[in-house]
């Protein structure tokens, strides 16, 4: 009976010895795996800081392609202010204003019509009347001035910086 307990015991102890083997076996996969999950975690993390920085290079991108835009359009702005500043001078030599008058163009009596025949529809005003004949802010200022295709001539009569009165006759009403 001892044999048999012996016999017993010692395949007792090789199941458990082959268990045991098993287990060491199943620890060592389940090893291996663990390390695959955690290569997994380091491919998340550098994948989020992959995309974090592709999107920082695509806001780099943009911010850049827009501050090219507002270059460019800086740029054609200055060029308009520029010709905008040549026609303003070359206007300002053309119409011959003595230096005397500029300085306060817009209350002298010629200014003063060409405003109010402007706003009542008339274009290509031309002031008839020299300006060193009118003294102060009024006098009596001869015109010529197209409205509708048809030449107008008149004079208006300004009294202390206001248009008061006028009279225009156009170019067919010459004619019976």
């Amino acid at each position: 009976m001892t044999d048999l307990l012996l016999i017993g015991l010692v395949v007792s102890v090789l199941v458990l010895l082959v268990l045991v083997i098993g287990l060491l076996r199943r620890m060592s996969e389940l090893g291996l795996e663990l390390e695959s999950l955690e290569e997994l975690e380091e491919i998340r993390s550098s994948l989020a800081e992959l995309t974090s920085e592709v999107q920082r290079r695509d806001l780099h991108e943009q911010l850049r392609a827009r501050l090219t835009e507002m270059t460019e359009s800086h740029r054609r702005l200055a060029a308009g202010f520029t010709r905008l500043e040549e026609t303003v001078r070359d206007q300002a030599a053309a119409s011959a204003v003595p230096a005397a008058a500029a300085e306060s163009v817009d209350t002298q009596p010629a200014a003063l019509v060409i405003r109010h025949l402007t706003r009542q529809g008339f274009a290509s005003v031309q002031v008839l009347t020299e300006l060193s004949r009118i003294e102060g802010r009024s006098g009596r200022v001869a015109f010529e001035a197209r409205k509708g295709g048809v030449m107008h001539k008149g004079h208006a009569l300004v009294e202390d910086g206001r248009v008061v009165d006028q009279k225009l006759q156009s170019a067919y009403s010459a004619f019976p």
